[in-house]
């Protein structure tokens, strides 16, 4: 690719970075904006409820329960914890992180639950969690309720009420129980920047996320001439969603209509270019880059992409593929990636702590 051009990767990359710089049923929506510090810069949800039934979600749990041992590690961590898979399972998760340029590594996740449980199941729960991963949890009350944490990564968890959890940072969570209470006024509500933007996502969707820029980030880009545009960037909203194939959606407000356009541009001369890569030719995806359609509206920079269902099948039928033909070729390498017992513990992506409830 040319060093002198913004790729599409560039922009969808330095998109994610900014967020990660500011650190149908129910839904993570609006409403848990009242639960998290007023100190929180970027929040995404994911709807659950929404996503469960679909074919995504089917490939995901096949995936993740691909031999024995996996299963029954799902089945241990369904009857001390919850059924994620099931009717029952959780609704929702809302995530919500400051401006980490600070260093400060706090987070919040609220998980709405569709059953309510108690403090009883709840500790069986992080117990169970915590033995699995050679971990051990510390209970302390707080505010009226329950703190547990993690002694090996300190996360922190408490049972808001029969239906909501909050996880993440003990500072965070603290805050969140004071915000409940009456004792911390100042939520994510008093956030006018923030709320605005929460306003114009689209909320329902399976994956939704919306962000303050900070300036520290904005400042990074002007280091490289190449990226300058990018160096006005304001905020992103952007959300995706798996009930017919595969929708992204993502709104970049830059400072201005030129900058806007000139990201547009040149995103659409390298996606032109990636089209005619031989590498991308020989896999047979080049079409794939035709679902990815981009436009500038004023000081908007926007990218969206829609796949079918079965076009979405065929890209994983091609990606698996690969990752056969890679793992294959390093077992013939002596002792491939596979070999071994299989790790146990709750189930992938889920580790010991109790934010991954």
């Amino acid at each position: 690719m040319s060093a002198s051009r913004l790729s599409i990767f560039s922009v969808v990359g330095a998109s994610v970075l900014s967020l990660g710089a500011c650190h149908k049923g129910g839904s993570a929506s609006k409403d848990d904006l009242a639960l998290v510090p007023r100190d929180a810069q970027m929040v995404f949800g994911i709807n659950l409820s929404r996503m469960r039934g679909t074919a995504m979600w089917k490939k995901i749990i096949d995936l993740g329960m691909g031999n024995d041992r996996a299963k029954k590690d799902y089945e241990e961590f369904a009857a001390n914890c919850i059924d994620l898979n099931g009717n029952a399972g959780p609704e929702s998760m809302f995530i919500a992180l400051p401006n980490n340029t600070s260093g400060a590594k706090d987070f919040d996740v609220v998980i709405r639950l569709k059953d309510a449980v108690d403090e009883a199941r709840t500790s069986k729960c992080f117990t169970y969690m915590a033995t699995k991963s050679n971990d051990t949890i510390t209970t302390v009350d707080y505010g009226g309720k329950k703190l547990y944490t993690s002694a090996r990564d300190k996360t922190t968890a408490s049972l808001l009420d029969g239906k909501t959890i909050v996880a993440g940072s003990d500072a965070w969570v603290k805050k969140t129980i004071d915000i409940v209470a009456g004792k911390e006024p100042a939520s994510a509500k008093q956030n006018e920047e923030l709320v605005a933007l929460v306003k114009s996502a689209k909320t329902s969707e399976a994956v939704w996320g919306a962000a303050i820029v900070p300036q520290s980030a904005r400042d990074s880009f002007k280091n490289d001439p190449k990226m300058a545009p990018m160096s006005s960037m304001k905020s992103v909203v952007g959300m995706m969603d798996f009930a017919s194939g595969l929708v992204v959606d993502l709104n970049m407000e830059t400072g201005s209509a030129a900058d806007a356009t000139a990201i547009n541009t040149q995103v659409q001369d390298q996606l032109a270019n990636l089209k005619k890569m031989p590498q991308v030719m020989m896999l047979g995806v080049a079409s794939w880059l035709d679902g990815i359609k981009t436009d500038s509206k004023g000081q908007t920079f926007h990218v969206g992409l829609n796949y079918t269902q079965p076009q979405v099948d065929d890209m994983v039928a091609r990606i698996q593929g690969l990752v056969r033909s890679f793992a294959g070729g390093l077992g013939g390498m002596g002792g491939g990636m596979g070999s071994g017992a299989p790790m146990g513990g709750p189930p992938p992506g889920m580790g010991g702590n109790p934010a991954m409830v």
